[in-house]
């Protein structure tokens, strides 16, 4: 937005060749004392302005589109129901000389194929051991050498289950039973 004429003295002041440049600060003075009154093309060209008026305007329509795209894509995705999967209700039913301990401090784990649930229960001394429960054939078993376990976990297969146990990370491969 500086007039033409400050432009061009800019220009002189800092031109290579010194032949070209002002050589009195008196007659860069006298120069800008001459646009300060106005007395030069004062502003930008109409053109340029114009142009860069349509650009703003350009800038905000987009902008404005963004956002409206963005909320009908979150609206819509949003109003979508998940695909309804098959629901599966079991009870673990404990022997009688097994008590569960809670499930939020010392765990419960199914299996990745779904077949098996290990958790962990006390026997009637109050020691906590893993038992499996095998879906198919609704039988528990004890794992052996699980003595104090917690946290139990799947390995990716089904085929080993990881554990903790008197602060060390143990691992147990349980038996499949056939269905």
């Amino acid at each position: 937005m500086t007039p033409p004429a400050l432009d061009r003295l800019v220009q002189a002041c800092l031109a290579k060749d010194p032949d070209e440049r002002w050589q009195t600060a008196h007659d860069v003075m006298l120069d800008l004392r001459f646009i300060a009154e106005g007395n030069s093309a004062a502003g930008v060209a109409a053109p340029v302005a114009r142009r860069r008026a349509w650009r703003e305007r350009a800038a905000w329509l987009v902008a404005a589109a963004a956002v409206v795209a963005a909320t009908v894509i979150a609206i819509s995705a949003m109003k979508r129901t998940p695909p309804a999967g098959d629901l599966v209700q079991f009870a673990v039913d404990t022997p009688p000389n097994l008590a569960l301990f809670p499930f939020d401090t010392k765990g419960i784990a199914i299996s990745p194929d779904g077949t098996m649930i290990a958790f962990v229960a006390s026997d009637s001394q109050g020691k906590p051991s893993l038992y499996i429960h095998n879906l198919p054939t609704t039988r528990i078993t004890a794992l052996a050498s699980t003595d104090d376990a917690s946290y139990p976990f799947w390995s990716p297969d089904s085929s080993q289950l990881g554990f903790f146990a008197n602060r060390k990370l143990n691992r147990s491969t349980p038996k499949a039973e056939p269905s």
